[in-house]
């Protein structure tokens, strides 16, 4: 069945009754079709019939109406006065109810009646009584007598048969002239639904389906049709959802909804100008003239080495947010590096970019660092060589250092040494032994400060040996305790310049150097070190690392004589190590009481000292030659008389002796106690 839109609206008019019922009732009713259009100037067929006892009771009367309707798609009977009626109009007993009214539609005026509405009269005729009433008169068709009758009005609301007014049709008329901050739109009431208009206008929301609770609404008079609408207050960039409405006394009906989303625009911006260019940084900023409807959320600088950079870079600088202008340090730019900057705006419809701005970075000065000389345990010698200063005069210059890499000028621990180009050699102090440090030379210019490769270094920890002692063979005697259960007394377990402590007696890299007594370690000491005749007067002699010839008496190497040489642990020339010294002759007096009844080179040996049979050096010989190497020991005491005294001993025999302070004898130094330090 085709579906066919019908409001009715039912007149019944005042009429004065005695004894007979009443004999018309208005009837209107609204047409539209399917498709909710009004069927205007159009020609209709109506079947209208009375059933008694329900909704599909036996008709007892009904009557056709054929009819035009008008403009407004309104047509207008009068029930009781149509044609080819069944029964009698007159006659209904309304009190015998109910009674109910079925209206039957045909739109293209023919039999084909698709429009079909039934519904309950519950007070027809009567409903609207007088407010005086008396007794019933069973010839009155069971109507009280002498009864006044007003007016009932019937309305079919889209088949809905109501005593109240049907609420109005509208509908909502297009958006247009959307802003950024405005709308118009509006609506046209078709009918009033059988009641005035009361208030008209749209209303609006973020959300589906507003209604007129809300404040976002309009007031555009009252009435039926067209009204138009300005919305405003409405935010830029935003979804809304509109609907017209009309008010009557039954509420309030409302239009199709319709969606529209307000203007908007990204940010309007420039790029200032760059400046204050060195090789590694610059100013970069922007000046956001206008938000484009939404708030700046975040603005910026970005920038690459690549034309049009945008912000999915890592290489950007946020800087605020909302209108106006901003700057920003840019850093961390490779000198003499071309580069292309855009500052940049967002707000909630996107990115905007200002213009681009490329700038070159400044040359930076071109080093190199020096290698690190002179190392002892607290300081070393470094320095640098510039060889171009770049795009400004260098005005600053030297190395710094750090125990981490990459030292920086930031750093206390830098020298300064002039400016310009060249080269310059500076001296690096306050270190600790032991500890690696990173060097680099710097050259400081307006472009900024450049450094010279990375060198490194580790200072040597302080020597337990005396200044200016030279090793033999290039490397110190190791220090290695040994201690002699039998005296108590602490010794180093091998000769002076020994590579290792002994394995045998005739162990040669267990001999170690020959001394000449009172002399430091100088070099004298090594078995193949050059001589001389030539005497020394003092301490330390002139000729230096040379073994001094003396075959005649006293047969020292030194004139006069000193006999204040090696005395104690701070003695003149004590070649021991820090904590070490020449034993005296009653320390080697308990040692050698110590062997027992091996008073020789077996017993020597056998002691926990190991000591080997490392020859002697003879000073009366041409060439100082080694005697008896493998054949004995000598090992000096710092006792002295009018010889030096020694610990001798040979395979058949061990004492204490004399023996010429020229010769080369071996050294094996004794730990002093702590408590005599």
């Amino acid at each position: 069945m085709k579906k066919i839109l019908l409001l009715l609206a039912f007149c019944l008019c005042t009429i004065q009754f005695f004894a007979q019922a009443p004999q018309r009732i208005s009837y209107q009713a609204v047409i539209r079709n399917v498709n909710n259009v009004l069927v205007a100037n159009a020609p209709v067929r109506m079947r209208i019939s009375i059933l008694q006892g329900s909704i599909t009771g036996n008709s007892v009367y009904s009557e056709f109406h054929s009819a035009i309707t008008n403009a407004s798609g309104v047509v207008f009977l009068e029930i009781g006065g149509g044609t080819a009626p069944t029964g009698s109009f007159a006659s209904i007993n309304w009190a015998q109810g109910p009674f109910f009214l079925r209206s039957e539609t045909d739109p293209n005026n023919g039999t084909n009646y698709s429009i079909v509405g039934t519904t309950q009269l519950l007070s027809v005729p009567y409903a609207l009584q007088s407010n005086r009433s008396s007794r019933a008169d069973s010839a009155n068709n069971g109507l009280p007598a002498t009864t006044s009758y007003g007016v009932l009005q019937l309305f079919n609301c889209n088949g809905v048969v109501q005593y109240v007014p049907c609420l109005p049709l509208l509908t909502t008329a297009s958006v247009d002239s959307i802003s950024l901050v405005s709308a118009v739109s509006g609506g046209n009431i078709s009918t009033d639904g059988g009641a005035s208009v009361t208030d008209r206008g749209v209303v609006w929301s973020t959300s589906a389906n507003p209604t007129i609770a809300l404040a976002t609404k309009t007031s555009n008079g009252n009435g039926t049709g067209v009204f138009k609408s300005n919305l405003s207050g409405l935010a830029a960039g935003t979804t809304y959802f509109l609907r017209a409405y009309a008010t009557n006394s039954s509420g309030t009906a409302y239009g199709n909804e319709l969606s529209f989303r307000t203007g908007g625009a990204l940010p309007i911006l420039t790029t200032s100008n760059i400046s204050s260019i060195s090789g590694f940084g610059a100013n970069a900023g922007g000046n956001v003239t206008n938000d484009g409807g939404s708030a700046v959320t975040e603005r910026g600088v970005v920038w690459s080495t690549v034309a049009n950079p945008t912000v999915m870079l890592s290489t950007k600088l946020s800087n605020g947010s909302g209108v106006g202008s901003f700057s920003v340090r840019i850093s961390n730019l490779t000198p003499n590096t071309l580069y292309y900057v855009r500052a940049y705006a967002i707000n909630s419809f996107g990115t905007s970019y200002g213009n681009e701005i490329s700038f070159r970075t400044a040359r930076i000065p071109v080093l190199t660092t020096s290698p690190i000389t002179s190392i002892t345990s607290t300081g070393a010698t470094g320095g640098g060589n510039i060889t171009d200063s770049g795009s400004a005069t260098v005005t600053a210059r030297g190395i710094v250092w750090s125990t981490s890499q990459n030292p920086n000028v930031s750093l206390l621990t830098k020298t300064s040494n002039g400016t310009g180009v060249g080269a310059f050699v500076a001296g690096i102090t306050g270190l600790v032994s032991g500890t690696t440090y990173f060097v680099r030379a710097y050259a400081t210019s307006s472009a900024g400060t450049a450094y010279g490769t990375q060198v490194s270094f580790t200072p040597a920890a302080p020597s337990p040996y005396p200044t200016g002692t030279v090793h033999c063979n290039n490397t110190p005697t190791a220090i290695s305790d040994v201690t002699n259960p039998l005296t108590g007394r602490t010794w180093m377990d091998r000769n002076l310049g020994a590579s290792r402590s002994a394995t045998s007696s005739t162990d040669a890299a267990a001999y170690g150097d020959l001394y000449q007594w009172g002399r430091g370690a100088d070099g004298h000491q090594c078995r193949n070190s050059m001589t001389t005749t030539m005497l020394s007067s003092t301490d330390q002699p002139m000729s230096g690392g040379v073994f001094i010839l003396s075959p005649n008496h006293p047969n020292d190497w030194r004139s006069p004589q000193n006999n204040n040489l090696w005395q104690g642990l701070y003695g003149i020339n004590n070649p021991c190590p820090t904590g070490y010294r020449l034993p005296t002759q009653q320390e080697f007096q308990a040692e050698l009481t110590s062997w027992g009844s091996n008073q020789n080179a077996a017993g020597a040996f056998a002691s926990p000292l190991k000591f080997t049979k490392g020859g002697y050096r003879d000073p009366s010989t041409v060439n100082g030659s080694i005697q008896n190497a493998g054949g004995g020991g000598d090992y000096w005491t710092s006792t002295v008389s009018s010889t030096a005294i020694i610990l001798e001993f040979f395979d058949d025999i061990a004492y204490i002796s004399g023996s010429f302070r020229a010769q080369g004898n071996s050294v094996r130094c004794i730990k002093e106690p702590t408590s005599n330090r």
